[in-house]
Formats: structure tokens, sequence, C-alpha cells
């Protein structure tokens, strides 16, 4: 981990290409990288995608962060 973790404020896109999170949404754990990227904490180092302490919108698809019913697309 580069930079030290945040909870974000704006939504935003994160840098990582593998990030299963979807999009940054705000109060999300994030941090920059030493590229000044931002990603997710847990995309940062590698720990599970599902932890516990990266904040979710209750409700949502945790696959793209939206609402919507049934499957997500």
């Amino acid at each position: 981990m580069s930079g030290r973790p945040f909870k974000a404020r704006f939504a935003g896109r994160c840098a990582n290409e593998a990030c299963r999170l979807g999009g940054i949404a705000e109060g999300d754990v994030v941090v920059y990288t030493s590229d000044d990227d931002l990603v997710h904490k847990d995309c940062d180092t590698g720990d599970d995608m599902t932890a516990p302490d990266v904040p979710r919108l209750p409700g949502n698809c945790p696959a793209c962060n939206l609402f919507h019913s049934g499957d997500c697309f």
C-alpha cells in the first residue's frame, strides 16, 4: 500500500483494472498509489475484495454498485 487510507468524499473510478468492487462510491476506503492513482484500499493490497471495512450502500449490487432487480447485467 502506498498512501494512507481515507474515506472517499466523492464518487469516482478505481484505477485498478482488476477491481471487482465497481466504481469508487462516497465513503469507500481508498488510497493513492505510488503513481498517484486512486484505488480501493483492498485493491491496492490484494486483500479480499469483499472485506467488511469497505462500506457499501445497503441494497445495491456488490458487482456494479447500482440498484437493480434481477441479475447483474
